[in-house]
């Protein structure tokens, strides 16, 4: 089973949001990669133009971003071109950061 916690369009951008009050998407590698399997797979299906990980805490795991990193990369994307992966931190706070891990 897949979900998304959020969907957006923004600018014609499909967004795929996974919002949590964590900085990990598990707690050992075998979970995380599962949880960004997840995550793609429901890109994947919704022909997202962009995955975000969203966050109340001031970072995400380094670990985390690598392993959603290299499930986009493993998965052959129907369109040619893989969804970017945005980086959301700080959600209700005066310091909200969004980048992209690219």
């Amino acid at each position: 089973m897949v979900e998304t916690d959020l969907l957006a369009l923004v600018d014609r951008q499909l967004i795929s949001a996974e919002a949590k009050t964590t900085k990990t998407l598990g707690k050992n590698r075998a979970e995380r990669m599962d949880a960004a399997r997840k995550r793609v797979l429901s890109a994947k299906l919704l022909v997202a133009d962009q995955i975000a990980l969203a966050t109340t805490q001031d970072s995400w795991e380094r670990l985390s971003v690598e392993n959603m990193k290299s499930a986009i990369d493993a998965e052959t994307w129907d369109t040619g071109a893989a969804p970017r992966l945005r980086i959301v931190t700080g959600l209700g706070t005066e310091s909200i950061t969004d980048e992209f891990a690219d």
